[in-house]
């Protein structure tokens, strides 16, 4: 009785945080023991169809494939650090080490930036994720092209591509990949643009905005002008425009997740089945 009671409580919770998260409103999906009389209703019974037919994690080739990509990945970083050391002729810690440790300097030297960098990886993350969950075609599309767009841009940060390796290797300006990168975002807005005028893209203009701010700013405001607040002055807009984006890509792939999970049918419940 007193585990019935507890069940009972659990499903009303879950039922109350589904409600107001808006993402997995299955009806009567979560269990509720004590609305059948005096029995145990198995998982199966009470979700819908699909949610009870999907694979479970812990399956053994699941597990392995798991590993095995865990593994490729491994090998891949460990082999760039020994090419990165016989290359430059230095010691592994170089590779591995944190910057701030190699240099010597504060652990707070760069936090603005490292926080940016992470703003991205979650962008990119949350979005590739729910590209995965949706199953309309141009909506997982759409989210897996943010997804792109903003690990392409976390790399970019975190390895000063713009900066340093772009123009060593290709041999072309700073502003040219910058051009590319929102070429890239134009193509993406205007190939899904009905999806994106249906999202909260108030927070996608603010980032546009803002970026362009720190544009201008780098390009036209000397750094002799302000020399102690010069860079705040650049990259604070840069992070508040990282900020705006990460939002947007968060709230849009809550959106069409959420309208993805209310489209599941739900099966007829155990003690529905029992009533009629």
């Amino acid at each position: 009785m007193q585990q019935s009671t507890m069940a009972s409580r659990l499903g009303r919770g879950l039922d109350v945080a589904g409600d107001e998260m808006g993402l997995l409103r299955c009806g009567e999906a979560w269990w509720d023991l004590e609305q059948c009389a005096g029995g145990t209703v198995a998982p199966s019974d009470r979700f819908p169809v699909e949610l009870a037919s999907l694979p479970v994690l812990g399956r053994g080739e699941r597990r392995a494939r798991v590993l095995c990509v865990n593994l490729v990945w491994s090998v891949l970083a460990f082999g760039l650090v020994a090419l990165g050391v016989t290359a430059l002729g230095t010691d592994a810690g170089y590779f591995t080490k944190d910057v701030a440790s190699i240099a010597g300097l504060l652990p707070v030297a760069g936090a603005l930036s490292q926080l940016g960098i992470l703003l991205w990886c979650a962008a990119s993350s949350v979005a590739g994720f729910s590209a995965l969950l949706v199953r309309r075609r141009d909506e997982g599309r759409f989210l897996g092209y943010l997804c792109l767009l903003s690990a392409i841009l976390a790399l970019d940060d975190a390895f000063q591509l713009h900066e340093k390796i772009v123009p060593r290797l290709l041999g072309l300006d700073e502003l040219h990949l910058v051009v590319l990168e929102g070429s890239l975002l134009a193509f993406i807005l205007l190939r899904f643009s009905g999806i994106a005028l249906r999202s909260s893209y108030l927070f996608l203009l603010g980032a546009i905005v803002w970026f362009a701010a720190s544009l201008l700013i780098d390009r036209f405001l000397s750094e002799s002008t302000f020399p102690t607040w010069h860079h705040l002055f650049e990259d604070g807009p840069k992070f508040v425009g990282i900020l705006n984006w990460s939002a947007y890509c968060i709230l849009v792939s809550y959106s069409l997740v959420g309208a993805e999970a209310r489209r599941i049918p739900r099966a007829p419940s155990a003690c529905e089945a029992r009533g009629a």
